[in-house]
């Protein structure tokens, strides 16, 4: 068929204009609507009944004459008047007139034809199924047609239920001109793919049931109650429904309901199947309520294909859950107990990690008792758990911790609650599984490096299903990347350690003066950051003058320590060596570290103070550091007399060298920037004035209380010096 020239609704079909101006044919399409809206109902009713067999969002019955008229409708809400009559060119039922067979179009979008037809292009029409709707006399009247808002591949099922639904709208139009309704409308419902039931009077007595309401619950000859023929129905409260429609006449829907059938009868038995189901009430001519009718469409494979995708997705949302809880820190302890709460409940009913005391190669059987601590047990809120951490429990072989070790993957072993081996016992988890009925275990090994550092044990609980092979394949997920994140854990803490005795191996005790009292700490940002590029140092040069630093590289890892303590080296060696004024000592190292490039980001203030008479004096050079603090005679100021670039942002810059007397009984503060950083800004006249009130302390507690008032943000270093009283 050739496009529709100038937005016609029809073309390519032979004297489609004649069809439809048939006088004959127009005529009958009068005679229908001169019945008014006694119809209408059952037009309704028919075209929800296409719309559930067709499972479709939208059904009309539509009169086609000069104009198309909606003689009933399903899924367009109540229609007025006014909107139930339009054009012929708004429509593709004018097409099933004149063609007089079934349109059916999968795509209108994608489909020449009708892409550009205003049907599509005005109401978003995308897929069509539209039968030919006949009179008594075989005259097409109109149509029945189902529409969706998305592509649909229709099916010759489809066609032949649209067909014979098509047949119940004749059979209606024969009721109202006073023809045999009750025979054609049963024999719409047998052809119609989904059950269909009729039953009459108070006692649902049945009057018609479909082939397929006999194949899916069962045959009983027509005159019988229904209670008495379908009771497994009559045990699940069916029948309570079809009272209620019967006595107040609203019809009942219910998707995806799940009913027992097969069952005989018997209390718990036949198969649960799923059903979208209506019951709509039956009247006679004179609106009394004759009987119900019943219509179940059988979407048990639909429903169950869902819920296993669903409970797959479940499973998948719990592997990822498990992974993130192994990726959230890299203390090993920490993602192992992460590891056994992540999997309960939804992977398992409890769950115990054990440690290996020696880890073992993964993939060959241990040849000797393997001895490992269980460190973390996780189960359901209120059960008493095995005790953890419990040292030197020892699995002897033929147990599940050695057959996880073996394999080098996830094992399932099903138990006997009833008759656990000894080894249950031993480990002591025997009286929570023979109390909690665990019937089986999956032990996963936790593996770096080609060895099992631990093993993770799952148990399952009576009442839950038994572990498949999709479930092992996914909790191997877990153990693999769980591996991963421990291992990288195990190389993290490693290389902190190694970091941390670099740092503390530079961080010595300051040397003992005459005349001065000297004090220093350090405090990293928190557990997990021991390690930083903050430090200080105080040594006594060869003049016997005493060297004051304090610095800061960027950074809170391996590198950061590293640079740390080459600087400190340097800096100690151009003093020593060269015996130089402060900036130019700095001046030095800047062009040194740079050159080697030691480090890209460093700030650090560099001093020598020397006795002066009664008093001492610091001389000092700033490179981009937080200005020193002269605590004296109950007041307190910063020293920022000297400034300078931070090391490597220009080496070749002439620094500045300043002067200032330290008087008896005062007291200098370096300190790194912590001491004054936290979120939204910490002024350092706070500093300053904290350091006022507790000026008298002495100098260890002094730095005690202001590491105590730091927020806990960055590392902080401080070195504290006092000149004695005379």
């Amino acid at each position: 068929m050739a496009d529709p020239p100038d937005g016609s609704s029809v073309s390519g079909v032979p004297n489609a204009d004649d069809v439809l101006a048939d006088p004959e044919r127009l005529a009958a399409v009068r005679a229908i609507r001169d019945l008014g809206a006694a119809p209408q109902a059952a037009f309704d009713r028919l075209a929800r009944l296409a719309a559930l067999v067709l499972d479709c969002p939208v059904a009309l019955i539509s009169l086609v004459g000069e104009t198309r008229f909606t003689a009933g409708s399903y899924g367009l809400g109540v229609l007025p008047e006014t909107a139930r009559e339009m054009s012929l060119d708004t429509t593709l039922c004018p097409e099933v007139v004149a063609r007089g067979e079934t349109v059916l179009v999968n795509d209108a979008r994608t489909d020449s034809r009708y892409a550009t037809h205003p049907a599509c292009a005005r109401f978003g029409l995308v897929a069509y199924a539209g039968t030919p709707v006949r009179d008594s006399g075989g005259r097409v009247i109109g149509s029945l047609c189902v529409v969706t808002l998305r592509p649909r591949e229709w099916s010759e099922r489809d066609r032949q239920a649209l067909q014979a639904l098509a047949e119940s709208v004749t059979t209606e139009v024969d009721l109202h001109q006073g023809r045999d309704h009750h025979n054609r409308l049963l024999d719409a419902f047998d052809a119609a793919p989904v059950a269909v039931g009729v039953t009459r009077g108070a006692n649902h007595t049945v009057e018609y049931l479909n082939p397929v309401y006999r194949e899916v619950f069962g045959n009983a000859p027509a005159g019988v109650p229904s209670r008495e023929a379908f009771p497994e129905l009559a045990a699940q409260g069916f029948f309570e429904v079809l009272d209620q429609v019967l006595a107040t006449g609203q019809t009942y829907r219910a998707y995806e309901e799940a009913r027992l059938v097969g069952g005989g009868g018997a209390p718990g038995g036949g198969e649960q199947r799923y059903f979208d189901l209506s019951c709509s009430v039956i009247v006679t001519d004179a609106g009394v309520p004759y009987g119900v009718l019943v219509v179940a469409a059988d979407v048990t494979a639909q429903v169950r294909a869902r819920h296993a995708v669903q409970a797959r997705a479940d499973r998948q949302e719990a592997v990822a859950r498990a992974i993130a809880a192994v990726s959230h820190s890299l203390d090993p302890q920490v993602e192992l107990d992460a590891l056994a709460r992540s999997v309960v409940p939804s992977l398992a009913d409890g769950c115990g990690v054990y440690v290996l005391d020696e880890p073992l190669p993964a993939g060959q059987p241990p040849t000797r008792a393997v001895i490992t601590t269980r460190v973390v047990v996780a189960g359901p809120p209120g059960l008493t758990l095995p005790a953890a951490p419990q040292r030197s429990l020892v699995w002897p072989g033929h147990d599940v911790v050695s057959a996880a070790i073996a394999a080098g993957r996830p094992v399932h072993t099903r138990v006997d609650p009833d008759d656990l081996p000894a080894w249950a016992s031993d480990v002591g988890v025997a009286p929570l599984w023979q109390s909690q009925g665990v019937h089986s275990v999956v032990t996963v090994p936790v593996i770096t490096g080609g060895l099992v550092l631990a093993v993770a044990a799952l148990v399952a609980f009576r009442g839950r299903p038994s572990y498949t092979d999709d479930d092992l394949a996914l909790l191997q997920q877990i153990g693999l990347r769980a591996s991963v994140a421990i291992g990288h854990g195990v190389a993290y803490q490693r290389s902190r350690e190694h970091a941390l005795a670099l740092q503390r191996s530079m961080l010595t005790d300051p040397p003992e003066v005459p005349g001065l009292t000297l004090a220093a700490c350090y405090r990293p940002a928190g557990p997990d950051a021991e390690v930083g590029g903050d430090w200080y140092d105080a040594f006594l040069l060869p003049d016997g003058d005493l060297a004051v630093v304090i610095g800061d590289v960027v950074g809170h890892d391996m590198a950061a320590a590293a640079s740390m303590g080459q600087l400190r080296s340097m800096l100690r060696a151009l003093a020593v060596d060269t015996g130089g004024m402060p900036n130019d000592v700095v001046s030095r190292l800047d062009r040194l570290a740079t050159g080697l490039q030691v480090t890209s980001f460093t700030t650090l203030l560099y001093g020598r103070i020397r006795r002066a008479g009664p008093q001492h004096v610091l001389c000092w050079a700033n490179a981009g550091h937080p200005p020193p603090l002269l605590i004296c005679e109950g007041s307190a100021r910063l020293l920022t007399e000297a400034r300078g670039l931070v090391l490597g942002a220009q080496p070749d810059v002439v620094r500045d060298c300043t002067e200032v007397a330290l008087p008896p009984g005062a007291t200098l503060l370096l300190y790194t920037d912590g001491l004054t950083e936290q979120r939204g800004g910490r002024p350092d006249n706070d500093v300053v004035a904290r350091c006022i009130t507790i000026a008298e302390l002495p100098l260890n507690q002094l730095c005690d209380e202001l590491l105590n008032d730091a927020p806990p943000y960055d590392d902080i270093a401080l070195l504290a010096v006092r000149v004695a009283d005379p």
